[in-house]
């Protein structure tokens, strides 16, 4: 299997455009498809590039090591030493006496880790499939499919319905997608503080040092990706000799999958810093617009026509969070025209008090589980 056949197993998980239910922002997806799927083809990568070559070579006594003392070095641990003032090519090996040891035993996990980390990545937007229970979908009753043939004021008149009867009762589906968007940036910051532990201690200011290497004078550089992934290490692989005695072999190791780590993990910090920003400023954006009522109004008048209509306006400001999130969803779902009538039903059913409700000694219940002689008794 080839690395493009591995990188395409996972294009699936996109799911880029087609006719599905939108029930979360842009941002939102950024983590569970486009950074999940970075951490997935990024361990394809470096499980194909096993394949391609040795991914340890073993130098001893100026000769290739033996299979058997290579294979050990992988599975154990290679380790650098400081050597400061050394030639720069051999920076990190050389006499070991009484110098402290730097070992790098991540290599063999880096693609399991990276597998694992994009799965984290996906959780925060199953636990929300899980408490949106397609309430949505349920809603619109194929209304975000192009049909010639649907009954599209009947549906939109279900869903005038229903906002109605359900007024201040949406508030479970505002908390829950509020908590796992502020989820979705704590995964970021937990995941950079684990491949940092995971590499070492390196991670946190990798890029920042690439950086500045990058910005230095030809005498002046000091490439920082050999430290964090040392291309040539040491071992030491012990034996006994022929009389029995206990024989030290220390070993000359290199590491060529290392460069394409050093790659790889330079994009995947560079990605985790600009979602890390996109991720907070988008949080604190949606607090300030959910806390300001005339933002909230801005917000619906950038994706409907319904700029001059006062009551609608006024149905808008005093509108539940709750209310409003689920009309949020529903106008990324909905065209425009749809999305006006669904407006100006609920303000004229309001303005007309007929809202009804959904609450009783069952609780709350999802559109889902409503019953439709129910729904539309309470929409009368």
């Amino acid at each position: 299997m080839g690395i493009l056949d591995i990188v395409g197993t996972f294009g699936a998980v996109l799911k880029v455009g087609g006719s599905h239910t939108k029930v979360d922002s842009t941002i939102f997806q950024l983590h569970y498809r486009w950074t999940a799927t970075i951490f997935f083809i990024a361990a394809a990568m470096v499980t194909a590039s096993e394949f391609m070559g040795d991914p340890i070579q073993c130098i001893y006594a100026n000769a290739p090591a033996d299979k058997p003392m290579t294979t050990w070095c992988w599975i154990s641990s290679t380790y650098t030493i400081n050597t400061t003032g050394s030639s720069k090519e051999l920076q990190g090996v050389g006499d070991n006496h009484n110098k402290d040891r730097v070992y790098h035993a991540y290599y063999q996990w880096v693609p399991f880790v990276l597998f694992a980390m994009g799965c984290l990545f996906y959780v925060p937007h199953m636990l929300w499939k899980a408490k949106e229970g397609k309430i949505v979908h349920n809603l619109l009753q194929g209304l975000h499919r192009t049909s010639l043939f649907q009954d599209t004021n009947g549906k939109i008149e279900q869903i005038i319905k229903y906002m109605n009867a359900s007024v201040g009762l949406n508030n479970h589906y505002f908390t829950w997608y509020m908590v796992l968007e502020a989820m979705n940036l704590v995964n970021v910051v937990v995941n950079m503080c684990l491949l940092d532990k995971f590499v070492g201690g390196v991670f946190w200011e990798y890029g920042f040092e690439v950086i500045k290497f990058i910005n230095m004078g030809e005498d002046e550089r000091d490439d920082p990706m050999k430290y964090a992934f040392p291309r040539i290490t040491q071992c030491t692989f012990h034996s006994t000799g022929i009389s029995g005695t206990l024989e030290d072999k220390e070993m000359l190791c290199i590491l060529p999958q290392n460069i394409m780590n050093e790659k790889i993990f330079l994009f995947l910090w560079v990605w985790m810093v600009v979602l890390t920003t996109i991720t907070a400023c988008w949080i604190v954006w949606r607090v300030v617009v959910l806390l300001q009522p005339v933002l909230r109004l801005r917000l619906m008048e950038h994706v409907s026509s319904m700029n001059n209509d006062i009551a609608v306006a006024q149905s808008i400001q005093l509108m539940h969070l709750g209310d409003f999130c689920l009309l949020e969803v529903l106008s990324k779902n909905l065209d425009i025209a749809s999305f006006n009538e669904v407006l100006k039903g609920i303000t004229k059913k309001r303005a007309d008090g007929r809202v009804g409700s959904l609450s009783g000694p069952g609780g709350y219940k999802g559109y889902k589980n409503v019953d439709e002689d129910e729904l539309l008794s309470n929409g009368k």
